[in-house]
């Protein structure tokens, strides 16, 4: 999660990396990983960047669509479907979002 100096002035803003930085251990909050879209991660690699300090980010906004969290350890098929119910309107809401945006 993207902060200042001070270890507790953590947002909403957050970096993917796209490669090890033992330097960060101990140091940020890690609050997910790539199961799967390693397709994805590679075009992003692709990405002409700029650098910004000691970041470097892409030359135009990247922005993030969807994502999805999968509970390897869900108990039963009940909670596997209510997980998937939940993912299905997500997603038709952020259709109908982009639908408004671009469609007239």
């Amino acid at each position: 999660m993207g902060r200042h100096s001070d270890p507790n002035s953590g947002g909403s803003s957050f970096s993917m990396l796209l490669g090890d930085a033992p330097h960060l251990d101990g140091e940020y909050a890690i609050f997910g990983k790539v199961t799967k879209g390693d397709e994805t991660l590679r075009k992003l690699e692709e990405l002409p960047t700029r650098r910004e300090g000691i970041f470097v980010m892409p030359k135009e906004r990247i922005t993030i669509l969807s994502s999805y969290y999968y509970d390897t350890e869900a108990e039963s098929c009940e909670q596997e479907i209510s997980t998937l119910k939940r993912r299905l309107a997500a997603t038709a809401m952020e259709v109908e979002r982009q639908r408004m945006k671009c469609l007239p």
